[in-house]
């Protein structure tokens, strides 16, 4: 088992249970609850630009050698069922609407009985993030790009390994405004 840590940002004034879940089924990934994968900045880039800085980040995580995700990150058999079903589904599609990733997953399941997952891990690639970039070596041009910030969508929470913690809270106090 190798163990991935996971990171959610939420509202400091959020008063509800942990982790949170976004109810809109068309949400990117769908229904669940949404976290940052590996990295606490992805977090803290959130909860700087959707709460203004007032934010709580909670942890958990995962086992990564777990059969019960859907990969689109590192499984290439995963990415090729996805863009496979993607096409399919795209023919069916008229009248201007664009589809969307949550559509495509909905459609897998639907046409698929044994799509059973309880995550989904993917690049969400934001028009205003960056990727991070080492360079091996500067004069031959070899470098290393990092997309920033994977996303987990988990859907039942018994995939997780351990119960959400709040790691860091903002020194907004919620009780102090008026």
């Amino acid at each position: 088992m190798r163990l991935r840590n996971l990171y959610q940002s939420y509202s400091v004034y959020y008063t509800g249970k942990i982790p949170v879940s976004c109810g809109d089924t068309e949400a990117w990934l769908g229904h669940g609850h949404y976290f940052w994968d590996s990295f606490v900045d992805d977090a803290h880039w959130w909860g700087r630009t959707h709460y203004h800085g007032d934010y709580s980040i909670c942890q958990s995580s995962y086992d990564y050698d777990s059969l019960d995700f859907f990969d689109l990150v590192g499984n290439t058999e995963h990415i090729a069922a996805f863009e496979e079903c993607a096409r399919i589904l795209q023919k069916r599609y008229t009248g201007g609407r664009q589809l969307k990733v949550c559509d495509v997953l909905r459609f897998m399941k639907t046409v698929n009985k044994s799509f059973r997952f309880k995550a989904y891990r993917a690049w969400p690639i934001p028009e205003h993030t960056s990727s991070r970039k080492f360079f091996y070596d500067q004069h031959q041009g070899y470098f290393y790009i990092r997309q920033t910030k994977i996303q987990m969508c988990v859907t039942e929470l018994d995939f997780l390994e351990e119960d959400c913690k709040i790691i860091f809270t903002s020194s907004i106090d919620p009780h102090s405004v008026v």
